[in-house]
């Protein structure tokens, strides 16, 4: 995974043309802040490594819809690796809500047939595309024994301005494996 994240800083760097501290997101720690000393957003097994920057001239969306995009899929993993059902419920969309009816229904999908997701430890943001209303991000996980799977993530804006989670597609890097 460092080499990943040596690449994506390296390609971070030429795509933009600023020096790797530059071009870095912030790093965000979920599991543990002391061995990081940064602060953490919430318990769960999930910490952010460096993220491809939004190309927002390619996706017709604004730097802050990326923003909110991002941030409805942090709080999504956030709250898988925390098995918190309750808060995974809410990044979902009225649809996907009723369809699965209530959150531990939900949780116990999550659990059996996607399990990268909910037993991601690392994450970045990879690629974000448009597809008519909708976003279609894609986000490198990396479990426990570090496989890894891309994961592609479907948001639709909601009414307020947040970002739903539609659905996630998983599949496994090829060579990552092990």
């Amino acid at each position: 995974m460092k080499f990943l994240a040596v690449l994506a800083t390296l390609a971070i760097t030429v795509a933009v043309g600023t020096t790797g501290a530059q071009a870095a997101e912030k790093t965000a720690r979920l599991d543990d802040p002391a061995l990081t000393g940064q602060a953490g957003f919430a318990p769960g097994n999930a910490r952010e490594m460096v993220s491809l920057p939004p190309r927002v001239g390619r996706t017709g969306l604004s730097t802050l819809e990326i923003d909110r995009i991002r941030a409805s899929i942090r709080g999504h993993l956030q709250a898988a690796t925390a098995r918190d059902a309750k808060r995974l419920y809410e990044t979902l969309t009225p649809v996907i809500k009723d369809y699965y009816g209530d959150s531990n229904a939900f949780l116990r999908v999550l659990m059996t047939q996607l399990q990268p997701l909910a037993n991601a430890r690392i994450f970045s943001f990879a690629r974000i595309e448009r597809e008519a209303d909708d976003a279609i991000q894609s986000v490198i996980l990396t479990g426990p024994k570090g496989n890894e799977w891309l994961a592609k993530f479907k948001l639709q804006r909601q009414s307020d301005g947040a970002w739903g989670i539609m659905g996630c597609q998983i599949e496994a890097l090829q060579g990552r494996q092990t």
